[in-house]
């Protein structure tokens, strides 16, 4: 919360290959975690197995961001950008500031599809390292 009002999508920013987007429309990314019960004897697990952490994300940006991040990489395919960090910064000034760093990004695919009268939005899937959750306060 800042202040009693809650995040706002205006008071993040990501920063992604050196340089802030600020034609973003979206971004959600997740951390899922194996787990399994473990059946023995009887109709009930008897323990349960942990397993592997995954990450993954999406981004949604307009087609100019994604012409530009291509500029910037002189790349005309951006799955062949090497690994790279999204750091993304919640909050204002004089408030709490949570970041959260996306590492070792890829992209996995992209799709350019355009129609008439609509906004053209690009869905950027990413697979994600690791997320590390840094908290400052100012």
């Amino acid at each position: 919360m800042i202040q009693g009002t809650e995040y706002a999508f205006e008071d993040i920013e990501v920063v992604l290959l050196g340089r802030p987007l600020t034609g973003i429309t979206g971004i959600k990314y997740k951390v899922t975690k194996t787990k399994k019960n473990l059946m023995g004897r009887g109709g009930v697990p008897v323990s349960r197995y942990r397993g592997q952490k995954n990450f993954e994300g999406e981004i949604m940006v307009y087609l100019s961001e994604l012409l530009a991040l291509m500029d910037s990489t002189k790349l005309d395919d951006i799955t062949d950008i090497p690994p790279f960090d999204i750091i993304l910064t919640f909050g204002q000034a004089g408030s709490r500031i949570i970041t959260h760093t996306l590492q070792d990004c890829e992209f996995t695919e992209f799709e350019i599809d355009m129609k008439q009268d609509s906004e053209t939005i690009v869905s950027l899937p990413l697979i994600v390292g690791s997320l590390n959750k840094g908290r400052k306060t100012t």
